[in-house]
């Protein structure tokens, strides 16, 4: 991507922060986000770009994806990215083109392609939720 679509894409999603906000329905989140300066509003928190930046400013820049084998672990961030298939699909679409739940065996099959294919680093969890 250009450095443009970037700045495009950052804010816009600074702006749905800001002015859509987020819900949350956990009175743990709602207390935190309230402590760190968000603007709680019910169950909806608004995040102004500010406090997003300072927050962000605390993440380390590189962190470990951790694999049980420890020769397997994998750096993240900077120069380094990490390839899993999306998780919790509620809906699939078979091979006839039609749109339907998945089962027990989508689950199964997409996690026996996606433990296939080299460039996938983990199958993550659910990659559909049966």
């Amino acid at each position: 991507m250009s450095p443009e679509q970037v700045v495009r894409i950052d804010n816009a999603s600074m702006d749905i922060l800001e002015n859509v906000g987020v819900v949350f329905r956990d009175d743990i989140a709602l207390a935190d986000w309230k402590r760190a300066g968000a603007d709680v509003r019910g169950e909806r928190v608004h995040l102004d770009r500010g406090l997003v930046r300072e927050l962000i400013s605390f993440d380390p820049v590189i962190v470990t994806y951790h694999a049980r084998n420890p020769e397997r672990n994998l750096p993240f961030g900077n120069d380094h990215s990490i390839f899993v298939p999306m998780t919790g699909a509620p809906f699939l679409r078979d091979l006839e083109d039609k749109r339907r739940n998945p089962t027990l065996d989508d689950l199964a099959n997409f996690h026996k392609l996606s433990h296939m294919l080299p460039a996938i680093h983990s199958s993550a969890h659910h990659i559909v939720e049966p």
